[in-house]
């Protein structure tokens, strides 16, 4: 038990939005300097059994923007960004 006044303080901080575009035969995917510190991840597959991997390709950053260049080829995939 707390004797007294007691507060409690939370601060949300909102999941950073994932961009895609395509460029030619590339795809672009980018999100915000402010969640540079979030992983790029992609899975052949949704839901309980799905694999989440690490992308490979570089992080660019430049812009206010963190990107990533990847072929359009090869098996569809989707991607997240997992935070820190």
């Amino acid at each position: 038990m707390v004797a007294g006044n007691a507060s409690l303080v939370a601060n949300f901080v909102p999941l950073p939005a994932l961009q895609v575009a395509r460029s030619g035969g590339q795809m672009v995917l980018s999100w915000s300097t402010n969640s540079a510190a979030f992983v790029l991840e992609s899975s052949q597959a949704l839901g309980g059994t799905a694999t989440w991997n690490p992308v490979s390709a570089p992080v660019v950053v430049a812009g206010g923007s963190c990107t990533v260049t990847l072929g359009v080829s090869g098996p569809a995939r989707y991607f997240r960004l997992r935070g820190p």
